[in-house]
């Protein structure tokens, strides 16, 4: 998922010979507007909302298969996405967490948690 996020803030390889259209942003010019724009752009066509809180919503399209959100840090200088996952009514609290040490051990490079809402 983080891939339409990267190739439009860094980039990681060359493409100014096959798209001629510009794929990444100047460090000191981004912001969640320009993101939006280049994942908006027709070649990508990802859909997007902002969300209440300012954060980017990534919605499910065609490319996209579970909704995430993007939060941009300026004054860090950073890249937050997050996803939530829901467990069904009546599912119990032992089962989400099986799965939840499960995707803990295999992910280990994400920050998962528990959170009752």
């Amino acid at each position: 998922m983080s891939h339409y996020i990267m190739d439009a803030a860094e980039e990681t390889r060359c493409k100014s010979m096959d798209s001629g259209e510009r794929t990444s942003i100047a460090s000191n010019l981004v912001s969640l507007e320009a993101i939006n724009e280049i994942l908006n752009h027709r070649s990508r066509a990802v859909r997007t909302e902002y969300e209440a809180n300012g954060d980017l919503k990534i919605d499910r399209s065609w490319r996209i298969t579970y909704p995430f959100f993007l939060h941009l840090s300026q004054a860090n200088k950073t890249f937050t996405l997050y996803a939530k996952g829901y467990a069904r009514e009546g599912v119990d609290e032992s089962e989400v967490l099986k799965i939840l040490q499960a995707a803990k051990n295999k992910l280990t490079y994400f920050n998962l948690h528990l959170k009752h809402d």
